[in-house]
């Protein structure tokens, strides 16, 4: 019953903060203002939501595409990426399960994936749009050594001409 009620107190502060951002764009009119203030909310709540719902051991929440680059539109989804050092195994694919549903409890519309970061590379080199979502990537939670290896493994296997060509077209 007490994690019921803390994601209820959650919720009310990311709908709260939601609506102090919308009132201050209102105010100034400067979009990119909105755009980071929402993203601040957004990281608020899912910090405080893996404090709740711990991600499995050693595992890393990154933000990932316009959520990565620090924006975030009103009503949008929020695009994350659990990183995984390997395959879940069925207790960690419980925790998963249980983070990503407290996530929507929570009034969070996520956009998410569960990969290693042998996933990422092989989800890179046959989509452009997760290559380029990895780009943005941005750390949260967790195991921020393997976001650094993640980078690393990114850069090495990036073609920036072969990338150029894939966007152009």
């Amino acid at each position: 019953m007490a994690i019921a009620r803390d994601i209820a107190l959650l919720r009310r502060q990311l709908a709260d903060g939601r609506s102090d951002a919308i009132q201050l764009f209102r105010e100034n009119r400067r979009p990119d203002s909105l755009l980071q203030n929402l993203r601040r909310v957004a990281d608020r709540a899912l910090k405080g939501l893996v404090a709740l719902c711990p991600l499995p051991p050693g595992a890393a929440l990154v933000a990932v595409g316009g959520y990565g680059r620090g924006e975030l539109y009103p009503y949008s989804d929020v695009d994350v990426l659990v990183l995984l050092r390997e395959a879940p195994t069925p207790e960690a694919a419980q925790r998963l399960e249980a983070f990503v549903a407290a996530m929507w409890d929570l009034g969070i519309e996520p956009s998410h994936s569960v990969r290693t970061i042998e996933d990422c590379s092989r989800e890179a080199a046959a989509d452009v749009t997760v290559e380029t979502s990895l780009l943005e990537a941005r750390w949260l939670e967790g195991d921020r050594k393997l976001m650094q290896t993640l980078h690393q493994a990114m850069a090495k296997r990036r073609d920036p001409r072969s990338f150029f060509q894939a966007k152009r077209t």
